[in-house]
């Protein structure tokens, strides 16, 4: 999230210590990225995080990821329309993918009683420098109330530092999954350094 001036977010206090850390940039490129993507959706799909409300028994429904269907880095998030149409804040990483959803009966034993396909969206909010919990919550919690009720995403809070099990236990209270940017996240930026050169611009004068 770059909290531009003129966003909600930044009107109402909230600071972005990674405005100007291309470190930031980087773990936006690395967090939408197909395999990692993945590899959060299975982990999302495989906790109680999220309501299964609409189902007999948690125990009961088996949830698969399948594809990535849509991505996207510093997705805008608005409200309004136009003249009264404000930017509530750029999401980091905004992605739509597709996952199997099978529903068994009352008890594990018994037959499979339906099996549906269902979209599920993903919002990431990743953090370089250490930041308060709370704020970082709030945020999370602030972009999802402007999302429609029947499509709202599932929270992810990517991390490059270090918390302790009191602030996770905070983001899994809040149903936000915490995701840790650790050597392989360090490994593809210093790769990305490594390899860095100029590129042919579509239109040079």
């Amino acid at each position: 999230m770059h909290s531009k001036d003129r966003t909600l977010l930044a009107s109402l206090g909230f600071s972005d210590p990674d405005k100007k850390n291309p470190l930031h940039d980087l773990a936006c490129v690395f967090l939408s990225q197909d395999d990692v993507l993945g590899e959060i959706a299975k982990a999302l799909f495989n906790t109680k995080y999220h309501d299964e409300k609409d189902f007999v028994a948690q125990e009961t429904v088996d949830s698969t990821f399948t594809r990535i269907d849509r991505k996207q880095t510093e997705y805008i998030l608005s409200k309004g329309e136009g003249k009264y149409k404000t930017t509530v804040g750029f999401v980091d990483v905004y992605a739509e993918c597709e996952r199997v959803i099978r529903q068994f009966g009352y008890r594990p034993e018994e037959p499979l009683r339906s099996y549906t396909m269902n979209r599920q969206s993903i919002l990431i909010e990743a953090k370089i420098h250490p930041c308060q919990i709370g704020d970082l919550i709030r945020q999370v919690r602030l972009y999802l109330e402007y999302f429609p009720d029947y499509s709202k995403p599932l929270p992810v809070a990517a991390l490059a530092f270090p918390i302790n099990e009191t602030a996770a236990g905070q983001l899994k209270q809040a149903k936000i999954l915490h995701v840790h940017l650790g050597q392989r996240f360090a490994d593809f930026a210093a790769k990305d350094k490594q390899q860095w050169k100029p590129s042919d611009a579509s239109v040079t004068f």
